[in-house]
This record gives structure tokens, sequence and C-alpha cells, in this order.
């Protein structure tokens, strides 16, 4: 399997496993807590909207009780309010007040029967439901349970998410709810809900005290004008913190109940604004953010892959986000930790599994290159050449080297296979070393020759002044050590030759290596084979001499002209003075 086939299975098995993940999430409700937080912060993001007009709370605050002498209040003054409030055309009176216990005055009980009468189907009383029974929930005023043609009867209990939060309204053990039947006698259809339904969600219009707010003395007293009253639903309930009816909502995290209500009932006056949103989108949510991190390494360059990844998986998260953000201000309530958490995995599963590739594959190369680059630029040649296990063949200003051990092979027809690998291992370490340590490129190994390019792959300024450099330390040092070691009195040919090099990896799909062709490698390695029959161990051209950064060395000797095979016109040829040259004294 070649790499491509190998980044696009990877990147499938990835993807695959993410969208899994992102599903599981989304069937399992692991996460329900996490991404009703999520709301919230959807809640944050939008801010406040514009103050209800079709809805107003009439709170039961420290001031009216204690204007009115503690609470509870005498019936009778609910049943002023009662009066009051119709009085001054309020569309629907919501009294979020419990009646299930006989107060200390038939004559306060028997006034608010006949409000609540006179009010008929504009009036809404609390109730109490039980939960663990079938019964009905009850309202009682006095000792008898409370009847009266219209008026209609509510649970004031909501189902408490995680956390005891209160998000939605609904139908509670298939009672009706305080705020639904509110709705319905101010005239406005309520949704049907089936069983089990989980109810609407209340679209909160801000913090607590967004809702237009009156003082119940304020009111009974007559201090607030009609028109702040005239065809609104009012909501008449507990606020002073002594009555202990608060709840930690998405916009605030101690509100009201009776707030809360009339949210709601604003809620469904406006014909449900936040809506849960169909199911696929959830599931298209998820499909995209797992495949997005994936199929961007799939696609990039290698040497890109982690950063294309990491940067389109982030986007597809952040784009999740956006989309959850622009759902809900347009009315969609869009589940977001299944996408999130698929795109999490999808992203950091693609950028591991690219990662992991890319430490093995460029160990790899770079256990290759070191072969015939030197060790401290082979990070820069996996860099410039994009990590990628083939160089590309390039055009470069360059110097080839081809040097040549004298006498070996009679050397080695008298000596066992073993000793003769050995001595020919030490020598090809000796040249290896020198060219490498002057930033050369080992290109091959030819038998007892060795054949090295100077600025290939990476770009030397001053190619022939390392190879000369390199020429020289073999000459001088290494070829004396190797000669000591062995006893023997070995001679060398090196040849020099610089112009345009064409190098890179040739070969097949299975075995690839490292070449530089063209007329300057081959003019080298002739100079390299005239170098017998001579004095001279070295001999660079004049090409060669002319590219030297730092001038004519002081012991450089002009060789002659030479006549080479393939060339029309001879080459002028130049060695170094010293004794291992063997050349004659500088010129």
């Amino acid at each position: 399997m070649d790499l491509r086939t190998r980044r696009w299975v990877t990147a499938g098995i990835v993807a695959l496993v993410a969208v899994v993940s992102g599903l599981v999430v989304a069937a399992t409700d692991v996460l329900r807590g996490p991404e009703l937080a999520t709301v919230d912060a959807r809640f944050a993001v939008r801010g406040e909207q514009p103050v209800p007009e079709d809805v107003v709370f009439v709170a039961i605050d420290e001031k009216s009780i204690s204007e009115l002498g503690g609470w509870p209040f005498p019936r009778g003054d609910h049943a002023e309010l009662i009066d009051t409030l119709l009085t001054d055309d309020a569309k629907v009176v919501a009294l979020d007040i419990e009646f299930s216990q006989p107060s200390n005055s038939p004559a306060d009980d028997l006034a608010l029967r006949e409000a609540a009468r006179r009010a008929g189907d504009r009036l809404v009383l609390a109730s109490a439901s039980i939960l663990e029974t079938s019964r009905r929930p009850f309202v009682a005023i006095g000792r008898k349970e409370f009847e009266a043609p219209g008026v209609a009867k509510g649970d004031v209990a909501y189902r408490a998410d995680p956390g005891g939060y209160y998000r939605r309204v609904g139908v509670i053990e298939g009672a009706p709810h305080f705020v639904t039947e509110a709705v319905r006698l101010a005239g406005k259809p309520v949704p049907a809900e089936a069983k089990d339904d989980p109810g609407q969600w209340i679209d909160f219009v801000g913090d607590a005290g967004r809702v237009q707010t009156y003082s119940y003395v304020d009111v009974l007293d007559g201090k607030v004008p009609r028109k702040e009253l005239e065809g609104k639903v009012v909501v008449v309930g507990p606020a002073a913190t002594s009555l202990r009816d608060e709840h930690p909502v998405p916009t605030d995290p101690v509100m009201d109940g009776a707030e809360i209500h009339a949210n709601a009932i604003h809620t469904l006056l406006q014909g449900v604004p936040l809506r849960d949103a169909p199911g696929w989108w959830a599931i298209a949510l998820i499909v995209i953010a797992a495949i997005a991190a994936p199929l961007a390494v799939a696609f990039a360059p290698i040497r890109r892959a982690l950063a294309a990844g990491l940067l389109v998986g982030v986007g597809a998260v952040a784009g999740v986000l956006v989309f959850g953000q622009l759902a809900f201000q347009a009315g969609n309530v869009v589940e977001l930790l299944p996408a999130l958490t698929a795109g999490l995995v999808g992203t950091v599963g693609a950028i591991g599994a690219t990662y992991a590739t890319e430490i093995r594959r460029r160990a790899q190369q770079r256990h290759a290159f070191e072969r015939f680059v030197p060790a401290s630029v082979v990070e820069e040649v996996l860099d410039r050449m994009g990590g990628e296990a083939k160089l590309a063949g390039i055009q470069r200003e360059g110097t080839v080297m081809f040097c040549d051990l004298r006498g070996f092979t009679s050397f080695a027809e008298s000596l066992p296979a073993e000793l003769v690998f050995e001595v020919l291992n030490a020598y090809l370490t000796e040249v290896s070393d020198a060219i490498l340590d002057h930033g050369g490129t080992l290109v091959t190994y030819l038998g007892d020759g060795v054949m090295a390019v100077f600025g290939a792959p990476l770009a030397q300024e001053d190619h022939a002044d390392r190879a000369l450099a390199a020429a020289r330390e073999i000459l001088e040092t290494r070829l004396a050590r190797f000669n000591a070691a062995t006893g023997q009195e070995f001679r060398i040919g090196i040849g020099l030759h610089s112009g345009p090099v064409m190098s890179g990896n040739v070969g097949s799909q299975r075995r690839m290596e490292y070449a530089a062709v063209g007329d300057v490698t081959n003019t080298a390695a002739r100079l390299q084979g005239e170098t017998k029959g001579t004095p001279h161990q070295l001999l660079l051209s004049e090409d060669t001499r002319a590219a030297l950064q730092g001038g004519d060395p002081d012991d450089l000797v002009d060789a002659g002209e030479f006549k080479l095979r393939g060339r029309a016109e001879a080459v002028r040829c130049w060695s170094l003075a010293t004794p291992a040259s063997g050349s004659p004294g500088p010129r």
C-alpha cells in the first residue's frame, strides 16, 4: 500500500470512529447537562430581547408585605386585586397563589369566591399537582374544592433539568399547566403535546426583572396606569425572597417563579419562537464535523497535513458553534455536543494518526538520507524537500568529486575476503567522513571508489571550496592514517569539476538511489582517471578553480592541459603542491 492510499484509509477509519462517537453521544444523552449549558450560553450570546408587551408581572414583593401587614395577605385583598385588574381591562389574570388551606376569615373566602365568579374565563388559579398519584390537581378555598364557571386551574410545576433549571413548559402527569391555561384563555392556540413530550422551550427575554413588573400594593392602591395593564396577561405571584419561590433559568441563576410564568406565557403568545431543530440537522452536523479534519489531512500535501488537519478541525468546531448560534437566533435549538464530540475525535484522531505516520516516515527518511547527506543538514534537507522520500531532480551549481584508491585490487587478491572488506570499509569510512564533514553529499560507492557532490541537494555558494578542503584532508590526513593502519603505501586519485549538476533520486518503486548526472559528473570522473600515470593525486578543473570563493590557495600548481574523452577541447587542470599530493612545487 503506497503512502497516499494509506493516508486515505487512515482518514476513513478516523472519520468513521468520529461519526460513531457523535452518534453515541446523541443517542445516549450522556452529555445532557453540558448540552443544556450550551443552550444557556446561546441565550447569553443572543442577549436581551425587547420587553414583552403582552404580559406583565404583579409582584408580591417586600414593599407589599410590609405595607399590607405581612404574608399571607387577607383573601379579601386578592379579591380586590382581581376586580381592579379586570376593571383596568386586563385580558387574563393568572394568580400564582395556592389556596389549599382555609383562612381565618370566611368573609374573605367568600369575597375571593365571588371575585373569581365575576372574573369567569379571565382568571387562572394555581393548583398543586400530586405527582405520585393519579389524582387531579386541586384548588381549595376554605374547606371545599373551589368551582366557578369559566375559571381555569393549572399546575404551576415545571420539569427541572439538571441543576434545578427551568427551561421548558408543558403538561405534567396529564394535568393542564398554569401557563398554557392562561394562554388558552387569552385566545391563543396551545401547542398539542404527545405523551412524554418534553414541552416547549421558554424563550426568556433576559435576566430577572426584564419583564415589566409592578408592586402588588401599587396595583391595589390604583397607582399603576390603566394603559400598563389593558389587554395584557397579568401574572400575580411571589417576588419577596422570604417567600422562597426562586429558580435558576438559562438567563439568570435566580428568577421568581411568577416571572418564569410570565416568560413562558409570552413565549406561547408569540407562537413558540424557539423550537427543537429537526433531528437530521444534528446528524448532518456530526458527519460534517467528523470528516472535516480527516479529509483535510488526506488531501493536503504531507508536509502541510498536520497544519491542515488542525486548521480545518478547529474551523469545523468553530463552524458548529457559529451554526448553532445562528440557528438559535433563527428559532431552532440544535444539539451541538454530539457534533462537537465528533469534530474533536476527528481532529485529534486525524492529527494523531498523521503525526504518528509522519514521525515514522521521517525517521525512515532520516535514516535513508544520513547515508549520503551530512547528519547536521538532514532535517534541513527533509524540510526543503517537503519531507518526501523522493528527491525530485534539480539542477544546481555544484562540484563533483570522484575518488579512487590506487593498487587496492592487487592488494586484495592475496587476502581473505573478510580482511578485504575490513580494510575497504576502513578506507571508505575515512573518505566518507572527510566528505560529510565538509558538507558534501555521498552519491555512491564504486568498489574502492567514492563519488560525491558539493552544492546539492542543498545549495552551497562555496561548493568548490568545500570540495577542495575535503580533497586536501583526504590527501594530507585521511590517506596517511589509513596507510599507517594497513602498513601499505597506497596512492589515491581525486578528480574535481564544477558546473551545473543535475541530481535527485533515481530507480524503481522497489529501490531508489541518489544520483548526480551530466557533463560535470563525466568530466570529474575522467579527471580522476587522468591522475593515473602522473605525479598528481588530485586534479581540479579550471572551472573548479574559478568557482573558489576564497581565491587561489598559495599551494595551487598548474598541472597542465588534459585531453579528455568526449570533450573537443583540452581541459586545463590544477593540483596542490603538497607532499601528499605528489605534485611538484607551487606555480
